[in-house]
């Protein structure tokens, strides 16, 4: 399953944060991480990655929760004969 990490970081926290993630301590274990987008000029982005570990999902948040407020969102994707049998509909 796919799953949208959106991450915002309070100011007084940014500094920690990227500290943190510039250590590479970072732990994705059970996650395959398609990207990352940050937002210019914000302290805000998300994430996209698989995992078919709810334990994973779970674990990942919570090595930022004392620095980041993260939401998660599970995601599926569209297969593409589902979109071509709705174009013949419309």
């Amino acid at each position: 399953m796919l799953f949208k990490f959106s991450y915002s970081i309070p100011v007084e926290l940014l500094k920690e944060c990227q500290e943190r993630f510039k250590s590479g301590e970072e732990k994705t274990d059970g996650l395959k991480v398609i990207g990352r987008w940050h937002e210019v000029g914000k302290n805000q982005g998300f994430m996209l990655a698989e995992a078919d570990d709810i334990m994973a999902v779970g674990a990942f948040t919570n090595q930022w929760s004392d620095l980041c407020n993260m939401f998660k969102t599970g995601s599926c994707r569209e297969k593409s004969n589902v979109r071509s049998g709705l174009s013949a509909h419309i």
